[in-house]
């Protein structure tokens, strides 16, 4: 082999100095590449075209998503109406026919309260209306048979006994009344004369109250001592027991006299009720004996109208009594048990959702607070709830950007995705708050969407995407 100059061997080198070259075998320092001599392979060619191809279709195809409106924002389920629902009155509840989480419909009985009292009321206000519309009957038809004008006749009678009785026992309860209280206080007056002569014999005998016997006294000096010592205490004791008995003496006396004015009162009203009673009778005989003056027809009336009216009421309140549903919904939470005394103030409607508040935050911030069990929600009484019913149509409420809120009008149909279901029903935008939410980040709007059906499973809070 022929001998000649070393072959140069190139070495890779990383990095910066990647374009360097070394000769082995020599002293020559590493030259440097001449930069306009780089070689492009033709595979860095390829893919160079490939990339743009790339980054052209990602580029035509987010317009094209943009352009069509291809876009989803956060959204959480609502409900277009919440019920606290209570009695209008405070009674004892009986029971609660409903538990936490069962769908009720409208007019279903959720709750009762005791109403044995009122049906009692009920029976006799009726009787009442009955009574007064046969006396406005026989007052504009005044002609009755034998048997009818008898049995007036008769029942005046027996009215007037009624009264008779009832002011004789009158009578009877106030002479026993005075009876009782003269006898109370005579016993008054003993207790009082005894403690007076006791007293005073009491402050003569012993002036300076019961006094020990000195230690120096002895034989008959010191037995007068001891004698007029007891004396003292015991004069001192008797004084004490008459102001004990002046005292009970006293009560005594207050609690005759007010037994005695009830006793009084109580025959009093015996007395008023049979008079009525009795100028009822009275009326009806005057009707059937006689024609019917313009004036009497119109208190027959007047009678009938106000017995109608309590009649009514007394209706009204066993209506009340019953708490029942004023829409179909679910039942949220129960505050009461049976045998509680509830009932503050009715029935309060919540007919939208309330809006957020204002700089509140997105994300999953966006379902509107409900009424909490102490009322502190937007109930003007601030009294607690028995029953939160959620009812009315479902809807969701999302958060838009304000880039996007100009396309999504009221009336605009969109699709509604609930992952916790897994599926997408359609919706159409019922609302369109105008105080936007603002933070750091974005300014967003509230947008209310109403299902256009009633999806089963679909609770309140579950998240939903709402797509443009």
């Amino acid at each position: 082999m022929s001998s000649g100059p070393p072959t140069a061997k190139v070495e890779k080198v990383r990095g910066m100095n990647a374009s360097l070259t070394t000769e082995t075998g020599t002293g020559n320092p590493l030259s440097e590449r001449d930069p306009g001599r780089l070689h492009i392979t033709r595979r860095q060619v390829v893919f160079a075209l490939g990339l743009a191809i790339l980054v052209v279709v990602a580029t035509i195809y987010t317009i094209s998503s943009v352009s069509a409106g291809d876009q989803s924002f956060p959204a959480v389920v609502t409900t277009s109406k919440v019920f606290n629902l209570n009695f209008a009155t405070t009674a004892k509840v009986t029971a609660v026919t409903v538990k936490v989480g069962q769908h009720v419909k409208p007019g279903q009985v959720l709750a009762t309260q005791d109403s044995a009292a009122l049906k009692t009321q009920e029976a006799a206000d009726a009787q009442t209306v009955t009574a007064d519309t046969e006396v406005l009957s026989q007052a504009n038809s005044p002609q009755l048979t034998a048997a009818q004008r008898e049995q007036d006749s008769l029942e005046v009678e027996q009215g007037q006994v009624a009264v008779d009785n009832a002011e004789a026992a009158l009578q009877s309860e106030i002479a026993t009344g005075k009876a009782n209280v003269a006898s109370a206080g005579v016993t008054v007056t003993n207790a009082e004369s005894l403690e007076t002569s006791d007293d005073a014999q009491y402050t003569q005998a012993c002036p300076k109250g019961p006094v020990a016997p000195a230690s120096n006294l002895a034989g008959a000096p010191l037995a007068a001592a001891q004698a007029s010592y007891a004396r003292c205490q015991t004069l001192q004791t008797d004084v004490t027991q008459d102001e004990i008995a002046v005292n009970q003496a006293q009560a005594e006396l207050g609690v005759v006299k007010a037994q005695a004015q009830q006793a009084v009162n109580s025959a009093q009203s015996t007395v008023d009720s049979s008079q009525i009673a009795l100028n009822v009778s009275e009326g009806q005989v005057s009707l059937a004996t006689s024609p019917s003056p313009p004036s009497a027809i119109a208190q027959a009336q007047s009678n009938l109208n106000q017995a109608q009216a309590q009649l009514a009421e007394i209706q009204q309140e066993l209506k009340d009594a019953m708490l029942v549903a004023p829409d179909g919904g679910v039942i949220a939470e129960i505050y009461g048990v049976a045998g509680e005394y509830l009932g503050p103030d009715g029935v309060h409607i919540y007919p939208n959702a309330p809006a957020l508040p204002e700089n509140q935050s997105s994300g999953f911030t966006l379902f509107p607070a409900q009424p909490s069990a102490q009322g502190s929600s937007s109930s003007s009484s601030g009294d607690e709830p028995l029953i939160e019913l959620v009812g009315g149509a479902q809807q969701v409420l999302a958060q838009v950007p304000q880039s996007n809120v100009s396309s999504l009008q009221v009336g605009h149909s969109v699709s509604v995705y609930f992952s916790a279901l897994n599926i997408t029903e359609t919706g159409v935008v019922t609302g369109v708050g105008l105080s936007p939410t603002r933070d750091s980040n974005a300014v967003t709007y509230d947008v209310t969407i109403t299902l256009k059906r009633t999806v089963s499973g679909l609770l309140p809070g579950m998240s939903a995407s709402v797509q443009q």
